[in-house]
C-alpha cells in the first residue's frame, strides 16, 4: 500500500544561496589578458620563451572565455560544442549556434539555437572541431582566480561567465526586453518558426548586438581577446594547471 509523500521537494532556489558575485567588463577584460599576457606574480620576470610558452598553455582556458561570453552557455555546453558539420552545431549560412548537438535528447537544461556574435563568428573559422580543447578548464581557471584575486566560497568559478553576462546584458535591453535573454540562457523556449531567422531583432537579436558591445569593450581593454591569433596548442602540456 502506497502513501502519499507528507514532504514536497523544493525549488533549488528555495534551498539554496546563489552565489551574488558578478564581474564588470573590466575585470572580464583582466582573464582575458591573462591568458594573453601572462607574468610572472615574483619579481623575476619569464624570458620571452617561456612567457610564449605559458600563453600555449592557456589557450584552452581562453577558448572557453571566448565561447562562454559569446553564448552566456552552461558548462557542460561550452565544451561540448564543436564545428564538426557531423554535430550540426555551427550553421556557417544563419550564423546560428545549436548548443545542443544533433541526436542528444534535450534535457531540464534545456539547451537552445542561438545567433553567433560576429567577433565568435571568425574564430570559428580556424576551428575544426571541438572549440574548447579540453574536458574541463575548472583547475586553470582557479589558477587564474587566485592571480586575480576573484573571491572564492563558490561566488565564483566557471559558471561565473555565464552569470555575469546575463547581469551585464540585462540593464542594456531593460525588463521588456529581457524576455531575449532568457531564450540566450535556456530558460525560456522559442517557437521553432524562430530557428529560421535567429538574428532577427524580435528573436535575439537585441542580445546578441548587446553581447557584440560587451566583446567590442573587452576587446579594447585586452587587444587581442577575440582577434589574437592563435597559438600553437601541439607542444603545450599540464595546460589545464597553468
Amino acid at each position: 500500500m502506497k502513501f502519499p509523500a507528507k514532504v514536497q521537494a523544493l525549488k533549488a532556489e528555495e534551498v539554496s544561496k546563489s552565489p551574488s558575485y558578478r564581474s564588470d567588463v573590466l575585470e572580464l577584460a583582466m582573464m582575458f589578458d591573462y591568458c594573453l599576457n601572462p607574468k610572472r606574480t615574483t619579481q623575476k620576470r619569464w624570458s620571452p620563451k617561456i612567457a610564449s610558452k605559458v600563453r600555449t598553455q592557456r589557450h584552452s582556458l581562453l577558448r572557453f572565455l571566448q565561447f562562454s561570453v559569446a553564448t552566456w552557455c552552461r558548462l557542460d555546453a561550452a565544451y561540448d560544442f564543436s564545428v564538426d558539420p557531423s554535430r550540426k552545431q555551427w550553421d556557417p549560412l544563419a550564423k546560428a549556434i545549436s548548443l545542443n548537438p544533433a541526436n542528444r535528447v534535450q534535457t531540464k537544461k534545456y539547451r537552445p539555437v542561438i545567433p553567433a556574435p560576429r567577433q565568435i563568428v571568425e574564430l570559428f573559422r580556424d576551428s575544426d572541431g571541438f572549440f574548447v580543447p579540453v574536458k574541463s578548464v575548472r583547475k586553470a581557471f582557479e589558477a587564474m582566480q587566485d592571480e586575480l584575486c576573484l573571491p572564492r566560497d563558490r561566488e565564483t568559478g566557471p559558471k561565473l561567465i555565464r552569470r555575469s553576462m546575463a547581469n551585464l546584458v540585462r540593464p542594456m535591453l531593460g525588463e521588456t526586453q529581457w524576455p531575449q535573454g532568457k531564450l540566450m540562457m535556456g530558460h525560456q523556449k522559442g517557437d521553432i518558426s524562430d530557428l529560421y531567422a535567429p538574428a532577427r531583432p524580435d528573436y535575439m537579436g537585441l542580445a546578441m548586438r548587446a553581447t557584440e558591445e560587451i566583446i567590442d569593450q573587452i576587446e579594447a581593454l585586452a587587444p587581442g581577446a577575440f582577434t589574437g591569433a592563435s597559438p600553437e596548442i601541439t607542444t603545450a602540456k599540464g595546460a589545464v594547471n597553468v
